[in-house]
């Protein structure tokens, strides 16, 4: 799981283009609620198996990495979730139950 973060952290890109130049220099702070994440992530998971190296790659903010990290680890200790490595990437399934009684558990 380190492995594939890192990736997504040293992968490097282009900052956003805006025409407010003093904005562009403040950044705006995002912050992503571990148990709405958690829940979007199950909700994927529902629908089937899913890489965490995707998981990893559609967020739009390295604060959005940072609670999808935390959400697949919550989810992963309480069992609602199981990871196997297949060759070398890391598949995620939702072992089942309620979603909303997992979310529930979830500290914030």
């Amino acid at each position: 799981m380190l492995r594939a973060l890192y990736r997504v952290y040293s992968r490097g890109g282009k900052t956003p283009e805006t025409e407010d130049r003093i904005g562009a220099a403040i950044p705006k702070r995002i912050i992503y609620s571990v148990r709405s994440k958690s829940r979007q992530i199950l909700e994927r998971l529902r629908n089937g198996e899913e890489t965490l190296e995707t998981l990893y790659r559609e967020c739009a903010s390295r604060s959005e990495v940072v609670a999808t990290f935390m959400s697949v680890l919550e989810l992963i200790s309480m069992g609602s979730v199981h990871i196997d490595r297949v060759e070398e990437s890391y598949r995620l399934r939702f072992v089942g139950g309620d979603v909303d009684e997992i979310l529930e558990k979830i500290e914030e």
